[in-house]
Formats: structure tokens, sequence, C-alpha cells
């Protein structure tokens, strides 16, 4: 493994570059503007050192890049044992896609590799255990669309005859990205948590169904197994989006709300160092409406351990605020760059 390797992975799942040279300067490793010129600085090195600081930075971002997170308790709690030693044992190394994914694990595989695996198809490959906590790795590509200008300097004088009423060519290409998501089980709490790998932003439709996914993989495998039936029920979120408003920590950089005129809004601060509720047009709009209005939605952000922005997002819709019984399972991390930062932003709804 070379440092170009690492480099490669991060900029392949799309980690953030500015996020990479606040990790760099955390590690004493020289920079770069640019992905390309960060690999021309070390395509030729060979210190071990070095090395391993790539490594641990790949890691930090492997474990808690940008993901969204999906809150869950097992109610049946008399099978919890059943179910740590199935996410414990099931990683399957007879299978066939698992062997070809951990020739690289846990680094993406090549594209021309890539491209020939199953879409969409999760395939456990990494199983750690801490003490009454289990945490199981799937893995599998999503393709994404590509849209470039085509130069026509590039055609041939046939191909630029046939194109001629044309002022612009457009090729789309399809780019794969390798996904890694996780299960993890607290058997002592009986809480699941369901990473859902954001590193090349996905809707949330899409991380809903991969969500779900991993909840059948669950029930079908104890069912399976031992015959019972799994019963894990959703946690509510919703009352945690007024705390985060009320809280003085922070700042609030977009707030979903629906006011008792009748109308939604959605405000959004320029930039995640400014807080929403120092904004004059935000405080003139609260005072009109004597201070009454339903929070659906919010992003708030805090200067992490190595000075980058950390932000949490709840992103509840406008029903949420017309229901009987709101509820919301899930929330949105981005911006880490250690464990701390990551373990922060989860305190702030569990």
């Amino acid at each position: 493994m070379k440092a170009i390797d690492y480099i490669d992975a991060l900029e392949r799942r799309n980690v953030s570059f500015r996020l990479v040279q606040a990790l760099l300067k955390e590690y004493q490793l020289t920079s770069a503007r640019g992905w390309d010129l960060l690999r021309d600085v070390y395509v030729n090195s060979q210190d071990k050192q070095v090395l391993s600081d790539w490594k641990e930075i790949y890691e930090s971002q492997f474990h808690y890049g940008k993901r969204t997170i999906f809150l869950s308790k097992l109610t049946n709690t008399k099978l919890s044992d059943k179910i740590f030693n199935f996410l414990s044992t099931s990683v399957d190394l007879t299978e066939k896609n698992t062997n070809k994914y951990l020739k690289k694990f846990p680094l993406p595989l090549p594209e021309n590799e890539l491209n020939k695996m199953s879409l969409l198809r999760p395939s456990a490959v990494d199983v750690e255990i801490n003490n009454d906590i289990v945490s199981l790795v799937f893995t599998y590509p999503r393709v994404f669309k590509e849209r470039d200008v085509i130069d026509f300097g590039t055609m041939s004088t046939t191909t630029i005859k046939d194109l001629d009423q044309f002022d612009e060519v457009i090729g789309v290409k399809n780019r794969y990205v390798q996904f890694f998501d996780k299960i993890i089980y607290d058997k002592k709490n009986f809480t699941f948590r369901f990473e859902i790998d954001n590193c090349s932003t996905i809707t949330l439709e899409e991380a809903l169904k991969a969500e779900e996914r991993y909840r059948i993989f669950i029930i079908k495998g104890i069912m399976k197994k031992h015959n019972d039936v799994v019963a894990i029920s959703r946690l509510n979120l919703f009352n945690k989006i007024n705390k985060l408003y009320n809280d003085s920590d922070g700042n609030i950089v977009n707030l979903g709300h629906s006011t008792g005129t009748g109308s939604d809004k959605s405000e959004k601060m320029r930039k995640k160092t400014n807080d929403l509720r120092n904004e004059s047009f935000h405080i003139a709009g609260l005072k009109a409406l004597n201070g009454i209005t339903n929070n659906y939605a919010i992003s708030k952000s805090w200067k992490g351990e190595l000075n980058t922005d950390l932000v949490l997002t709840i992103p509840g819709t406008t029903s949420l605020t017309t229901s009987s019984n709101p509820s919301i399972d899930h929330v949105i991390i981005d911006g880490c760059g250690t464990k701390r930062d990551f373990t922060m932003l989860l305190s702030k709804v569990i």
C-alpha cells in the first residue's frame, strides 16, 4: 500500500478536500491545492510514518465521514444475545463477492472491477466487537451519472459535420462509487444504529431503502436461524429539533418551520460560522409571530477538534407539523475529522 492509494480512495469517495487539508495539518503533513497536486507530492513517498498517517486519515473518513444515521431500539429484548451473535458471525468468507471486496478492503475496488459488481447488493465484509457492541460493515457500489461538455476538437471531421447543427455536445458516463454502511448494535442498551454512507450525496429515499434492507437482513436472519420474530422500533428525534434550537451552543445554519399564519419557511445562513438566531430578518419574523412557529427541520454547526465545521441535520418535512404524532428517526452527520467529533454530534440526539 502506498500513500497515493489512500489519496485516490479519498477522492473517489468524494471526501471533502478541505477536510483532508485540515487532517493533513493535524498530522503535520504537506498539503496542496487539489487532488492532482497532492498526488504529485506523495507519488514517490517511501516514508513509513507518512504511510501510517495517511492510513489513519483514510480510516477517519471511513468510520466518521458523512453519513445518514437511523436510530432504533429492540422491542423484544429477550432476543438481544441472538441478534448480537448473528451479527457477529455474518461475514461469509465463502461468498464470492465478499472475497472480491476483501482484496482491497477497507479501500474501494478499482473502478474497472467495481463496475462489474452487483449494484445495491451489500456484502458483509468486516465485523468489530467491542464488549457489548458489535459493528458489522457492508459494502456495495452505487452508480452516478456525470455529464461533460465534449470538445469538438477531439472529434473526427466526419463526426463534426454530423453534429454541425449542435452548439454543444454533452457526454454522459457512469461513475461507480463504493459505499460502506454499518449496522451497530449495543446489546446492553438494546439500541441499533443503521449508518448509511453518504460520501457521495444520496437522496433521503435512497438512504431509507438502504436502512430498510438492513432491518430485513436482521429480521429474516433471526427467523431463519432461530424461528423468532424480531421487533425493532424507531426512536423519535422530533423533540430534539426544538432542543437544538433552544440550546445556546453552536450555530443554527438551517431551519425549516411552519408559521401560525399559514406559511412554510426555510431559512439558511450562507456561512456555517453565523447563527440564524442572531440574524435580523429571523428575529423580526419571530417577533411578528409572537414567537409562535413550528420547527420541523434543523441544521446546527459547531467547530470541530481540527477547526472544521461539524454539521448535524435533522431533515424533517412540513408534514411533521400537521401530524398528531410527529416522528423522525434519522440524522445526517457531516464534517467530522475525528472520533471525538463524531461522538460529540451523536451526543446531541441520543
